[in-house]
């Protein structure tokens, strides 16, 4: 069984409800979750984010409302890979600033 307050926080991610990405989640979560899962099953969390959550929540039966720009986002913020967790978080915040104002993915950056 996977902690409540993992579960919560895969629900708010897909439905453009958290306050982080999951970059950020995973880096201040990374040993429960690792706890949490088998080695395979964290591997697929950490590199498939979005898949793997959608799968864990389905095995708990919880329901979800999928927002696609959340989701679009995410998949955005996933590609900067190796940034250090500021650059990150001032990119989310800009992202939740902009997508409020309608812009989306990497058109918040050009």
């Amino acid at each position: 069984m996977v902690d409540e307050r993992h579960l919560v926080y895969f629900k708010e991610l897909l439905e453009g409800n958290s306050e982080i990405s999951f970059r950020a989640y995973l880096s201040n979560n990374e040993d429960s979750l690792r706890k949490q899962f088998s080695p395979a099953r964290f591997a697929r969390l950490k590199f498939k984010s979005i898949d793997e959550i959608i799968k864990i929540l389905d095995e708990e039966k919880i329901s979800y409302i999928i927002n696609d720009q959340a989701i679009r986002n995410e998949n955005y913020l996933a590609q900067f890979s190796g940034v250090d967790d500021i650059v990150l978080r001032a990119k989310e915040a800009v992202i939740k600033q902009q997508s409020s104002k309608g812009k989306v993915g990497r058109d918040i950056f050009l």
